[in-house]
């Protein structure tokens, strides 16, 4: 390939790179599947236990990082969660938005209590921070410690800087690039899915 051609491409793909998560931004959002009447999924909520990480499918509107998980939300306890969403940042909520996905695992980490407590507690702590699309820029990355989180990262983050990875596919991969994704979290041999509802 010549160098002109191979300039050619090479400014697509940055132009690319900085321009789809601008293009993209109005798509990702919090908002749920749509359908505002009823909920997307039946999930006992009640069955939640704190540092549980929930993950959904269909509703949020998003491309997954790569897998078959659209979003992961952290549960923080008496019905709230923490999650990272794109129009709004890392944020904590009401429980009640795992039921605007249409499908919802619940994967519990093997941990004792104390590090899935301090694994919330670093998630809370970044309440407030921006959402980062590094996810969906080649090759992808993950951080832990930023200022700025994708959905599963934080979570990933959360527990990674407590001492336990659960990320089950750590290394460059060609459906993942860097990133951590949902697929990744469930594949951990550090999770185990407890609960499933549609």
């Amino acid at each position: 390939m010549n160098i002109k051609k191979l300039s050619v491409v090479l400014v697509l793909l940055l132009s690319v790179s900085l321009l789809l998560p601008v293009a993209t931004s109005f798509a990702f959002s919090s908002s749920g599947n749509g359908n505002n009447d009823e909920p997307g999924n039946n999930l006992d909520l009640n069955m939640l236990e704190v540092g549980d990480i929930v993950l959904v499918s269909g509703g949020y509107g998003i491309i997954p990082v790569g897998g078959d998980w659209d979003h992961a939300i952290i549960y923080a306890g008496n019905g709230k969660v923490v999650e990272a969403v794109a129009d709004g940042g890392v944020r904590k909520t009401d429980a009640t938005v795992i039921h605007k996905s249409d499908e919802a695992g619940v994967f519990r980490v093997d941990a004792p209590n104390h590090i899935k407590q301090s694994a919330l507690e670093f998630a809370k702590n970044q309440v407030g921070d921006r959402y980062s699309f590094r996810w969906l820029r080649w090759p992808g990355g993950k951080n832990t410690h930023s200022n700025s989180w994708y959905c599963t990262e934080l979570a990933w983050a959360a527990y990674k800087n407590n001492g336990i990875d659960i990320n089950g596919n750590p290394g460059y991969h060609w459906r993942f690039w860097n990133n951590v994704s949902g697929t990744c979290i469930a594949d951990s041999g550090k999770t185990e899915m407890v609960a499933y509802a549609d």
